[in-house]
């Protein structure tokens, strides 16, 4: 499609280059969502008779007509004024302008258009009449005499200008938008349709912003004006639509065009089914997308291109004669067409041609837009397709010539290689390489492969405690570098280690990180796992807690969670109830608690126990308190009354407890307190008892 062309000159001349410079075009477009160009007001941009024209390709279209903005610069919330071309509504297509009365004047068309589909698009306005273009094709007029409203809002490519009415985006491919301060005839429509913009252009001083989408980051305008935008967040891509450096066309029913590139070469395509339009490009040029694929070679003179805007399912035959075309040069026994159909389309193919050899001539029955350049395709010869290569620091790579080539050379920036005549070059260095092969008759140079060596990340393992007890929680692996590195080994699951998991011994744990050009590196580290001692047992003989006595562990006691000063034996007596727990602790620092020993049959002496109770009150009227000072003593209660009879029994009190006697006689009753087992401890108190009347 469109190419770039770099133009040297010596740094001096650089101040007398000008806005009137005319790019060559790049093959390049602007692929819009939810996004836009935006291009600064000025007075240029605000004509009294107008044209737009764009290429598009829909990826889909809004529900409504006025919902995929192509072009627009009004302001209709805020009095009807400017212009805009939009599409939407199945393919339907709108140009409207403002008069600032309010009103809006719109012309517009059912669908049209399909999406995936390039098309070319043009509203004009002379003062009187609006008319809408398809494809250089009058699809929609209307009758307007009138003045087209002022606006100070900017230029905006891929959705409307009036940020509060909603973003209206277009959905797809734009290309080569264009506005004139006049109206353009369908003759110059047609005539630069499948053209690139020169000075040449019969309109050309009545250019007002040209912007072919060739730059990322910033839209250039090729017109004399100067209104260079800035692109919003559209994706430049490679571009379908049909332009080229020469053209020709014709909207016959059946077309018979022919389009000539002196002696060299030339294009003919003919048609008995109704195509309307037809148009013949060629770019002088090698196209932007390059890759010829399986095909060995291709001519990297120029290529040719044919556009039809029929709507429908048709066919034509193309003709196309090379006669004075260089390009074979004793191979074209082994030629063939080299064809894509999308011209955004990043590698070439075969296309399906009868070759004329004797009349250099190739002959096709197409039924789409096609573009196409000489090729050949040598008998069992290929060379790696890939137009770069890389490796990791350390690594190396490999072309290889896959075919049957006998004779071969391998190349660099500086000239032929020393001994690399084989079939496989390996080299461990950046730099540019090619091969020159030789297979009979068919003798060709490879394409470039640029090699280049990676840098290899640098892993850092992270922060883990380099020695565990089996019996440890697991532990979070920390702070690894890059963040994005994987951990592998014993124990180790995502960023967690776990010691019980790896077992007893010692573990390399490995931090792998893998970047983004499949370059590795690796960092390790050792962690000793230690053998935890076995959970100690509670034993109870008499006052004395023991845990079985194993050589080389230390000891302590705790009761009630809190450590006992110097119970550090495998034995313990005891001298209150509660719950007691040991800790054993090995040589390798690796501890392991027991299960809890509840200790509550531990009894008082008889003095202690006595004096730590007190009964209250005495006499009493119902209610009798009993209160202890010690802590953690079970005792139980048991009251008779004068002949002997027990009338209350209450077991395992702790601390204090009330008796209730109000449904007892008036008398007196004998209060026997026990603590212990079997009744070790024994107080005796007489109680009597009254009740209030």
């Amino acid at each position: 499609m469109k190419n770039l062309y770099l133009l040297l000159c010596p740094l001096l001349c650089l101040p007398f280059i000008s806005n009137y410079s005319f790019s060559q075009g790049s093959g390049k477009a602007y692929d819009f969502t939810s996004n836009y160009i935006d291009i600064p007001n000025s007075t240029s941009l605000n004509p009294t008779t107008l044209t737009l024209e764009a290429w598009i390709k829909a990826d889909g279209w809004a529900a409504n007509i006025w919902g995929n903005v192509i072009i627009s610069k009004d302001g209709w919330a805020t009095g009807d004024e400017g212009y805009t071309i939009r599409c939407g509504a199945s393919g339907s297509l709108s140009f409207l302008i403002g008069d600032g009365v309010p009103g809006w004047h719109e012309v517009s068309t059912g669908p049209l258009m399909t999406v995936g589909k390039w098309y070319h698009v043009a509203g004009t306005y002379d003062g009187t009449t609006m008319r809408l273009y398809l494809n250089g094709t009058e699809v929609a007029t209307t009758a307007y005499t009138g003045t087209i409203s002022t606006t100070s809002y900017n230029v905006t490519i891929g959705k409307m200008s009036y940020v509060p009415g909603g973003g209206r985006y277009f959905d797809g491919n734009i290309d080569e938008v264009g506005i004139w301060n006049t109206a353009i005839p369908q003759s110059s429509i047609r005539e630069y349709m499948c053209k690139k913009m020169s000075t040449s252009h019969p309109q050309y001083a009545s250019l007002v912003g040209h912007w072919n989408m060739d730059a990322a980051g910033i839209v250039v305008d090729q017109s004399p004006i100067g209104n260079d935008g800035t692109v919003v967040g559209p994706t430049h891509v490679n571009s379908g639509a049909p332009i080229g450096d020469v053209s020709v066309f014709t909207y016959a029913a059946s077309p018979n065009i022919t389009l000539a590139n002196g002696l060299i070469d030339s294009v003919n395509v003919t048609s008995t089914s109704p195509l309307s339009t037809v148009h013949i490009y060629r770019v002088n040029s090698a196209p932007l997308n390059n890759n010829s694929g399986s095909i060995d070679s291709t001519d990297q003179d120029h290529y040719w291109g044919v556009y039809t805007s029929a709507p429908s399912s048709y066919n034509y035959s193309m003709k196309y004669y090379y006669p004075g075309n260089t390009f074979y040069n004793g191979t074209q026994n082994y030629g063939i067409l080299a064809g894509r159909v999308n011209g955004g389309a990043t590698s070439w193919g075969a296309t399906t041609a009868t070759h004329d050899m004797p009349n250099n001539k190739y002959t096709a029955t197409l039924n789409n837009t096609r573009e196409f350049r000489l090729g050949y395709d040598c008998p069992g010869y290929f060379v790696n397709p890939q137009s770069s290569l890389s490796f990791c620091e350390g690594d190396y790579v490999t072309i290889s010539d896959v075919g049957p080539s006998t004779v071969h050379q391998w190349y660099n920036a500086a000239g032929p290689l020393t001994g690399e005549t084989g079939s496989t070059f390996t080299t461990g260095m950046s730099g540019s390489y090619y091969v020159v092969v030789n297979s009979g008759a068919c003798a060709l140079t490879s394409q470039t492969f640029n090699v280049s060596a990676n840098i290899n990340p640098i892993a850092i393992f992270g922060s883990l405690s380099p020695i565990l007890c089996e019996n440890d929680m697991g532990e979070a692996i920390v702070n690894g570098m890059p963040a994005f590195g994987t951990y592998t080994g014993a124990g180790v699951a995502g960023t967690t280690f776990s010691a019980s998991i790896a077992g007893v011994g010692t573990h390399s744990l490995i931090y792998t990180v893998i970047d983004t050009n499949q370059c590795t590196d690796a960092d390790t580290m050792s962690v000793v796992v230690n053998a935890a001692p076995a959970v100690p047992l509670i034993t109870q003989t008499g006052t004395n807690l023991c845990a079985a006595p194993v050589i080389g562990l230390t000891y302590q006691w705790y009761l009630n969670n809190v450590l006992i000063s110097g119970a550090t034996s495998d034995c313990h007596t005891a001298t209150t109830n509660g719950s007691y727990s040991a800790v054993v602790t090995n040589a390798s620092n690796c501890d392991e608690v027991s299960a809890t020993y509840i200790l509550d049959d531990l009894a008082l002496n008889e003095s202690t126990f006595e004096n730590g109770i007190s009964v209250l009150p005495n006499p009493t009227d119902g209610i009798v308190n009993i209160n202890s000072i010690a802590q953690n003593v079970n005792f139980s209660v048991t009251v008779y009354d004068g002949q002997g009879r027990m009338v209350k029994e209450i077991k395992t009190l702790q601390t204090q407890h009330q008796i209730d006697l109000s449904d007892c006689e008036n008398g007196i009753y004998f209060v026997h307190i026990f603590s212990g087992d079997k009744r070790k401890v024994k107080t005796s108190y007489l109680i009597s008892f009254l009740k209030s009347f």
